[in-house]
């Protein structure tokens, strides 16, 4: 489809098709197609990417929440390859970063 090329990059969907990601490497966003043509909804991430840092989708774990793997280092990773869950509490999405298990 056009969406590719209007987003900037490949989305993936939740569940209930509704709602997408996109990643382009060091940061990502959060987009909707209640809208048409689909858009971005929520766009300005602040990460502390470095260059060679980036962000990767693993799943989407409900319509809610996305599974994401950061190879950088953090204070709650020091040794990078976080693994992380953006989570839409409310009208907002919220990035919890966890060690990798």
């Amino acid at each position: 489809t056009q969406m590719h090329n209007d987003i900037g990059g490949m989305p993936h969907f939740a569940p209930d098709g509704s709602t997408f990601i996109v990643i382009f490497e060091d940061s990502f966003a959060i987009g909707s197609v209640a809208a048409n043509p689909p858009s971005l909804t929520r766009t300005e991430w602040t990460t502390d990417a470095n260059d060679g840092d980036f962000w990767e989708f693993q799943a989407w774990l409900d319509n809610d929440h996305v599974a994401l793997k950061f190879s950088g280092r953090s204070a709650v990773c020091p040794d990078g390859n976080c693994e992380a869950v953006l989570a839409h509490v409310g009208n907002n999405w919220i990035l919890q970063r966890q060690r990798k298990s």
